[in-house]
């Protein structure tokens, strides 16, 4: 699919995650928020007023933060299972800091290593895809690159 998108060279056709690799591995800052690492940007506010760290959790028992009906947005964001969840969230495992890739992928979406019962797994399930993924969309890249250079006689 990427090289699809890569070959059609569309603005017009914008894929979110593509995007969002490229953007991570040109050294911009990356705004998909599976990869961010930072997941205090996003919220979930359901129709009822309930709030969630992600929409991803959005009615999963255990996660819901409180109610903005209820209680003032900034109240609900001092509670202690917001925070420990935000630290979850930001704590890399040694195998992501060895990782060539850390700064860009962070372990990924927290969603996708909640095992459950207040359990998250170390690292993403889909560890070896993204970097597999962020190799290859970094070797067009740099061979993008090195075409530009020799067009230029740079």
């Amino acid at each position: 699919m990427f090289d699809a998108w890569w070959i059609k060279d569309d603005p017009e056709k914008r894929i979110r995650l593509f995007h969002g690799l490229m953007q991570g591995l040109l050294g911009g800052r990356e705004m998909t928020c599976e990869f961010k690492g930072n997941c205090k940007d996003f919220l979930a506010v359901e129709s009822d007023g309930s709030v969630y760290p992600c929409g991803k959790f959005s009615g999963l028992p255990g996660f819901c933060l409180g109610n903005v009906n209820e209680k003032p947005l900034k109240e609900i964001l001092k509670k202690d299972q917001y925070l420990d969840w935000l630290r979850v969230r930001s704590e890399l495992p040694d195998k992501c800091r060895a990782c060539k890739w850390h700064s860009i992928c962070n372990n990924g979406c927290t969603y996708e290593r909640y095992l459950g019962d207040g359990k998250y797994a170390e690292t993403s399930p889909f560890c070896e895809v993204w970097s597999g993924m962020y190799d290859y969309v970094d070797n067009k890249i740099r061979k993008l690159q090195e075409a530009l250079r020799l067009q230029n006689g740079k």
